[in-house]
């Protein structure tokens, strides 16, 4: 003599089958909406380490232009003289006069100091130095 035991689904008998469709259709619901926050975490943490890499990346290629970039007083200048025609700048200039290895920002503040400029405007005319190398 064997006891078997059979399972079968339980429905609650107070719920009509309206209020279980209703019920179910909530809990599969529910079940995307996690589903689909899943993927939305997963999507920020992806953003946010290849944000970290892009930024460790930049910070590296910082690193090797500071690393090229040659110091000021480690060239040898010489001045020349130029004289100013209507709608030169001294970024113009500093295209023209200025080496590949300094920044042209740098080059612009040392011939402002140089010709004791208050402001970087030029007017046609005017007569100045700038930095050249020597030869």
């Amino acid at each position: 003599m064997t006891n078997t035991i059979t399972l079968t689904p339980t429905v609650n008998p107070n719920y009509t089958n309206r209020e279980y469709r209703n019920r179910r259709q909530q809990a599969m619901r529910a079940k995307a909406m996690r589903k689909l926050m899943r993927k939305i975490k997963f999507r920020i943490m992806q953003v946010c380490f290849f944000t970290g890499v892009i930024t460790l990346a930049i910070l590296c290629l910082s690193f090797l232009v500071d690393i090229t970039h040659t110091s000021w007083n480690e060239l040898n200048w010489t001045t020349e003289t130029v004289y100013v025609e209507r709608g030169d700048t001294l970024w113009g200039y500093s295209q023209q006069y200025c080496p590949n290895s300094i920044d042209c920002r740098e080059w612009i503040d040392e011939v402002v100091k140089l010709n004791n400029l208050g402001s970087c405007g030029l007017m046609a005319g005017d007569c100045i130095e700038v930095w050249t190398l020597e030869d």
